[in-house]
């Protein structure tokens, strides 16, 4: 048994090799990324019938000019409404001085489409235009001010959250409609919601692809692709983090232990299934250990979609290099053994 300690020697510093790896390097070592595909996928399975959100509504300023934009806000706010959100970042320029009477108004909230500073975005830009998070790092962004009580992000403590997307406008997830028609709305229904007014035009075509305020969000159809357009606007991204928070509704990301742990535990399993493999036959051995990787893998899979259903998100992309290697090294080395044995 001691000889084979080694071979769970060896899977331990591979668990924390191939975690630091894929920790700082963006490198793919597949071309079929089982667990980093099932992970791209989840929202988009998961999220694809959800009820409309019934606390914000979405109204599209599409090509208003802001001069047409302040007298429909004016009258919002008769009907009213708990809180109104104003993004107009998709504006090339933006005069603030017709905006300047609601300076005083705490029921409206423009957005500063600066990053990091007092009611900027909270959404966290990645590389190639993609949106998965939103900063938590401090009390005054544009969707934090827009809710009565942020406590509970207080309470949590991160400087980042994952954003628990439902969905968006064309997907029903949110009611939206477009302000340029608010007489054929009912107005009523603004009363005590929160109302976000921004950029969220459906007709946009193949412009979406240079718009400076649309995202690629893990709703998208073709996330995890390469070159693709993106599917959510700032605005509606704003509703899911405000719906998130509003609803206390957030994904908890499991940390870098409990991870390390799942993959030793999967690892260590494999090394032990191999050592235990007594036939005679090598194709026979053989097989069981690539039966065993097949269901370690499986098992995985299954892990990281009941971790999303109760609102953890598991990401183990990992997983088939390390059982790959240690399957590899494990039979060699029991090969290795038995040879000597056998002299």
């Amino acid at each position: 048994m001691n000889k084979n300690l080694v071979t769970y020697f060896f899977a331990t510093i591979m668990v924390i090799g191939v975690v630091l790896l894929y920790k700082t390097s963006p490198v793919r070592f597949f071309s079929i990324d089982l667990y980093r595909r099932i992970n791209d996928h989840l929202f988009l399975t998961f999220r694809n019938a959800p009820r409309t959100n019934t606390d914000i509504i979405i109204l599209n300023i599409s090509e208003l000019p802001q001069e047409k934009i302040v007298p429909l806000v004016d009258i919002l706010l008769t009907y009213t409404p708990k809180i109104i959100g104003i993004n107009l970042c998709h504006l090339k320029k933006i005069d603030t001085s017709q905006f300047e009477k609601y300076s005083e108004n705490s029921s409206i909230i423009i957005a500063n489409c600066n990053e990091d500073f007092e009611n900027s975005l909270s959404r966290k830009i990645e590389s190639r235009n993609k949106v998965t998070h939103f900063k938590s790092n401090r009390s005054d962004y544009y969707e934090f001010r827009l809710l009565e009580d942020i406590d509970i992000i207080k309470t949590r403590n991160n400087k980042t959250e994952r954003i628990n997307f439902i969905g968006s406008c064309s997907n029903g997830s949110f009611f939206c409609h477009n302000l340029v028609s608010l007489d054929n709305l009912t107005l009523d229904i603004m009363d005590g919601k929160i109302i976000l007014l921004g950029y969220v035009d459906s007709q946009y075509g193949e412009d979406i692809y240079s718009f400076t305020n649309a995202r690629i969000t893990p709703m998208n159809k073709e996330y995890g692709e390469e070159y693709i357009p993106p599917d959510m606007f700032d605005t509606e991204i704003s509703a899911n983090i405000i719906a998130s928070i509003y609803n206390q509704n957030f994904l908890n990301e499991v940390s870098i232990y409990w991870k390390i742990l799942i993959l030793l535990f999967a690892t260590l399993i494999q090394v032990t299934i191999i050592n235990l493999i007594k036939t005679r036959w090598l194709l026979v051995n053989l097989a069981i250990a690539i039966l065993c990787f097949f269901l370690l893998n499986m098992a995985g899979s299954i892990l990281i979609v009941y971790s999303f259903s109760v609102n953890y998100y598991l990401e183990l992309h990992e997983m088939t290099l390390l059982l790959i290697i240690v399957t590899v090294f494990t039979f060699a080395h029991t090969i290795v053994l038995k040879r000597k044995l056998e002299r």
